[in-house]
C-alpha cells in the first residue's frame, strides 16, 4: 500500500473514532481537519517535515481526546499508533542516504533500471514529464519510487529538473537527447 492510500484509510478510521464524539465538540472538528491536512499534504508531496509536523499535531490532539474520554480510548490508542509509524515512514524517507562509491561519468546504460528506461523513453517522445505523467504509465509502482528513479537520473547528469515540488518538470540533458 502507497502512502496516499495508507494516508486515506487512517483518515477514514479517524472520522469512524470520532463519530461518537458529541456534534458541538471542538476537537472532533479539529481532529478532522488535522487529518485532511496530513491527506492533502500526501497527496501533494509536500515536504516531508511538514508532514511529520502535522502528524505530531494531530497525535496530541488524539492524546487529548484520550484522556477527556470522548470515545474508546482503545480506537485512539490505534490511531496514535498508525500515525506515528507513518511519522516513522516519512522521517525514514526524509533521511538522507549516503553512498561511498568511487564515480565515473554515467553513460545512459550504466545500470539503469528498467523504469528509468521507459522513463527515458517516454522523455525522448515527450520531451518533458512531471510525476504525474509517469504515473499514469507505472500504474503499481509510488510517486515516491518514481521521484527517486526520477533523482537518480538527475544525479547521473541525464535529467534535468525545473521546478519545485509537484511543480517539477524533468527534461532530457541535451547530450542525452
Amino acid at each position: 500500500m502507497n502512502s496516499e492510500e495508507r494516508v486515506l484509510e487512517i483518515t477514514l478510521a479517524l472520522y469512524r473514532v470520532t463519530d461518537p464524539f458529541p456534534k458541538d465538540e471542538v476537537l472532533k472538528q479539529t481532529l478532522r481537519k488535522q487529518g485532511l491536512k496530513i491527506l492533502e499534504l500526501v497527496v501533494r508531496q509536500d515536504d516531508n517535515e511538514e508532514i511529520i509536523n502535522n502528524i505530531k499535531i494531530i497525535r496530541y490532539h488524539l492524546r487529548l481526546a484520550k484522556i477527556l474520554r470522548v470515545t474508546n480510548p482503545a480506537n485512539l490508542e490505534v490511531l496514535q499508533r498508525e500515525y506515528r509509524r507513518l511519522a516513522e515512514q516519512f522521517l525514514k524517507e526524509a533521511e538522507p542516504t549516503v553512498r561511498v562509491t568511487q564515480h565515473k561519468p554515467a553513460t545512459v546504460s550504466d545500470e539503469i533500471n528498467d523504469r528509468q528506461k521507459t522513463i527515458l523513453e517516454y522523455l525522448k517522445h515527450k520531451k518533458q514529464a512531471q510525476v504525474g505523467d509517469l504515473q499514469n504509465i507505472f500504474k503499481n509502482i509510488s510517486s515516491k519510487t518514481i521521484q527517486r528513479d526520477l533523482h537518480d537520473l538527475v544525479a547521473r547528469n541525464i535529467l534535468t529538473r525545473d521546478g519545485d515540488k509537484r511543480w517539477t518538470t524533468y527534461c532530457l540533458m541535451d547530450k542525452v537527447q
